[in-house]
């Protein structure tokens, strides 16, 4: 009798011993059908000619596939965005939006809060903030004004005299009062590289354009190289050096 209490004892432990433990589990909240990820606050200055990239991956995550759409708040004023970019799909795929500013005196200084939204077929809109900070272009300017008591026209003969002033109205705009020697006011851009651009104008039947540059940042050397001059139907590409 003794020996059947004691087996029956160990067959209780090795059932006992079987028994999984009541583990809890905390699945929080259910992971979502796809992740977005580089969104972050963009920096551009205004007036430039260079374009600034958000690259965007829409990434499959969980759950059943869903088409997803992206879209963005308003643009602060003066800025674009490409429009040939791909703004829906099925993760996961991979977009970049690009930004410009396109205006002439320069988009709006400021820091701008904007949002990316993006819109589940299934699931609805997830919003993504960020920052969109233009910030002023600086001058470039500096050493360009004042006269040019040494100039040269290569489409010409003889010596002659220029100025070059600030327009008051945009930075990095520049004007010139005589230039090459034509008794014509125009005006040409300067960029960060020194470089100026002379976009083509029509003053007093001379058409103009081109393009030039300051010798150095600390120089007082303007040099074009390469100016187109239609005038009575005449065209002639013409090299103009200014010295103060």
């Amino acid at each position: 009798m003794r020996k059947s209490v004691v087996f029956s004892s160990l067959i209780v432990l090795a059932f006992a011993s079987c028994e999984k433990p009541n583990v809890t589990v905390n699945t929080g909240q259910p992971t979502p059908p796809y992740l977005v990820s580089g969104v972050h606050d963009i920096s551009i200055i205004n007036g430039s000619s260079i374009s600034m990239n958000m690259p965007i991956t829409v990434q499959y995550s969980d759950s059943a596939q869903e088409s997803v759409a992206l879209s963005l708040s308003a643009l602060p004023n003066g800025i674009v965005m490409d429009t040939t970019i791909i703004t829906q799909g099925v993760p996961t795929f991979s977009t970049n939006f690009i930004f410009y500013d396109t205006t002439q005196a320069g988009a709006t200084v400021g820091v701008f809060p904007m949002t990316l939204t993006a819109t589940g077929s299934k699931t609805g809109a997830r919003i993504f903030n960020f920052n969109m900070r233009i910030m002023p272009q600086p001058s470039y300017t500096a050493n360009m004004f004042g006269p040019y008591h040494l100039c040269s026209n290569y489409c010409a003969s003889g010596n002659y005299t220029d100025s070059v002033y600030n327009d008051a109205s945009m930075i990095n705009k520049i004007w010139f009062n005589n230039f090459g020697n034509y008794g014509i006011n125009i005006y040409g851009k300067v960029n960060s590289s020194f470089t100026i651009t002379i976009p083509s104008q029509t003053v007093n039947g001379y058409t103009v354009s081109g393009y030039g540059y300051l010798s150095s940042s600390s120089s007082y050397y303007l040099y074009f190289s390469n100016i187109q001059v239609i005038h009575n139907s005449a065209s002639n590409s013409c090299s103009v050096n200014m010295y103060h």
